[in-house]
């Protein structure tokens, strides 16, 4: 009799441990990502001395050589025309992809037909990197 017991005991103990296993917990897991973008441009405010005011509509070029105020101007790369606020924002994300960096020289002109006059003899010397951001400043008379 004992035996017959304790069969039936290992019987139910096996029986119990299959209906355990074939209830499942299920949980669910989400996750989130985004991709942020960064872009390589440059930032130039065109400032009218002595009160700095901001001077729209002036085209900015963008050179690889530094220009010369004696000399005819070097190959335009870029020409982008200042805001209200006088911001000139280059967009270089496809031009430029060295990491360590491109130099670039901007100038402040006004255009004049197909010709342009220039505005400023300060011609800034920028280095710009890949997925930067550079900004700055120049003034005119």
């Amino acid at each position: 009799m004992k035996k017959i017991v304790f069969i039936f005991s290992m019987a139910f103990a096996i029986i119990g441990c299959r209906e355990e296993s074939t209830h499942e917990t299920s949980t669910s897991s989400s996750s989130t990502s985004s991709t942020v973008t960064t872009t390589t441009s440059a930032k130039i405010t065109v400032l009218k001395s002595p009160n700095n005011t901001p001077q729209k509509n002036i085209s900015v070029l963008m050179f690889k050589s530094k220009p010369s105020i004696t000399e005819a101007l070097p190959t335009i790369l870029k020409e982008v025309v200042t805001n209200d606020k006088g911001e000139a924002v280059f967009d270089l994300s496809s031009m430029v992809i060295s990491s360590t960096g491109e130099k670039f020289y901007f100038g402040a002109f006004r255009k004049s037909g197909d010709s342009y006059v220039l505005l400023s003899t300060y011609f800034p010397e920028k280095v710009i990197k890949k997925n930067s951001v550079v900004s700055t400043v120049i003034p005119i008379n």
